[in-house]
């Protein structure tokens, strides 16, 4: 609490003047004889005694001693760093007091549009808070400082805030612009990087593949598209294939629709190729990565050629075509898939099925990639 102390001779002084302004007033008045220069003079006495009385307020019951000790109002002052704001700037309100014991933002309850006032607790003394110029006009910031004898000051400062014109708003457009543009900068380069990873994928892809058509040759001895066994055929190197996306209504029900149509032609015999999928060909549905995609597949064989018992028939020398259509859900959000073909079994009659072709290389044999969203 500031405080200042009052010493008793100050006190003395103070009423001996008063004290010597009324016994002169009385000697006046007794002697009905009051001259104008005495009266003069007595009434600058008793204005002075009694603004020396009106500095010191002493509690009603207090005694004044060598020292005694007296409270005082509190004091502020406050400013604003600037003369005038654009909407969207930052004002700075500041302040300084003295005589306080707390310090508070009053917040504007008269229901009109005004500033968005901090709330807690603020320094003593001196002290500042920043506030967003959210309102167009002359709103105002209004400070209250209170002592701890419950006295209280009011300080308040008008802010003009105006609209942004056009070359203030390029001013203030400037620097986010410029983060912009950054930002943009940092896109490109993970754009480079990306490219460089497909690329090191790609390769590393054909290099799968190549190692693919080695173990293919070595464990089946056969390549190429074609066969050494007794029944042959021989299979267009560029299939026709396709994919179709589903997307659904719901989430998790998007599908994709793969299919790889061959060109088949029997050589020097009758081919028989089973119409169940699983007897004749192997298929999968494969990640970027090359790894077997998880989720559900439904797999769909058909042929244009005559059927007899469980097969599809390609007469000697003549060409038909085989379509598998596989309809897969995947299991996981944004999987990027495709369908590889690995290979076809056929033979010589209906339901003997020793012979092998191998899709290779296995590049030619598969869908382009998709990504299932959900």
């Amino acid at each position: 609490m500031t405080s200042f102390s009052i010493q008793s001779r100050t006190f003395q002084t103070v009423s001996a003047s008063l004290f010597g302004a009324a016994c002169l007033l009385s000697s006046t008045l007794s002697a009905h004889a009051a001259m104008p220069d005495q009266f003069a003079r007595m009434q600058t006495q008793l204005m002075h005694a009694s603004a020396q009385l009106e500095r010191l307020t002493v509690p009603h019951g207090v005694v004044l001693g060598a020292s005694t000790t007296i409270p005082v109002r509190p004091v502020c002052r406050v400013s604003i760093d600037k003369r005038s704001y654009v909407y969207g700037d930052t004002i700075k309100f500041s302040w300084k007091t003295t005589g306080g014991s707390n310090v508070e933002l009053v917040p504007d309850t008269s229901g009109k549009d005004t500033l968005v006032m901090p709330q807690g607790e603020f320094p003593i003394g001196e002290g500042s808070v920043s506030i967003p110029a959210s309102v167009l006009g002359n709103p105002a910031v209004v400070l209250k400082v209170t002592s701890v004898t419950g006295h209280s000051m009011i300080c308040s400062r008008v802010v003009p805030v105006v609209a942004a014109d056009a070359s203030q708003k390029d001013v203030r457009l400037a620097p986010l612009n410029a983060q912009v543009i950054k930002m943009g900068s940092e896109i490109a380069k993970l754009q480079t990087n990306r490219d460089t990873i497909d690329q090191k994928i790609s390769s590393l892809q054909t290099k799968i593949d190549e190692l693919q058509a080695k173990i293919y040759q070595i464990f089946a001895g056969a390549g190429n598209g074609s066969t050494t066994t007794k029944a042959k055929i021989v299979v267009d190197a560029s299939p026709i294939s396709s994919t179709v996306v589903t997307v659904g209504d719901n989430a998790g029900d998007d599908s994709a629709t793969f299919k790889i149509s061959l060109d088949i032609t029997a050589v020097d015999q009758d081919v028989y190729i089973s119409k169940n999928y699983a007897k004749a060909i192997s298929a999968s549905v494969m990640s970027m990565t090359n790894a077997t995609a998880v989720g559900t597949s439904t797999v769909v064989l058909e042929s244009s050629a005559d059927t007899v018992g469980g097969s599809y028939k390609i007469n000697d020398g003549e060409s038909e075509t085989v379509t598998i259509t596989v309809l897969f859900d995947a299991a996981t959000s944004g999987s990027m898939t495709r369908l590889q073909l690995n290979s076809l079994k056929f033979g010589a009659s209906d339901g003997v099925y020793k012979q092998t072709w191998l899709a290779l290389p296995a590049v030619n044999f598969r869908t382009n990639t998709v990504v299932l969203v959900n």
